[in-house]
């Protein structure tokens, strides 16, 4: 098994109390999503 992969809660699927947003090239769109700690690209 990998360490690295963490086990993700369905509950924890829809909590959108720790997403975070990051703007990267500063174009006004979304280039990074963290989401409960999971980077998410986009």
């Amino acid at each position: 098994m990998n360490n690295y992969l963490r086990q993700v809660n369905p509950k924890s699927i829809h909590n959108t109390d720790n997403v975070q947003f990051a703007d990267l090239n500063r174009d006004g769109l979304t280039d990074l999503v963290f989401f409960n700690g999971f980077k998410v690209t986009v």
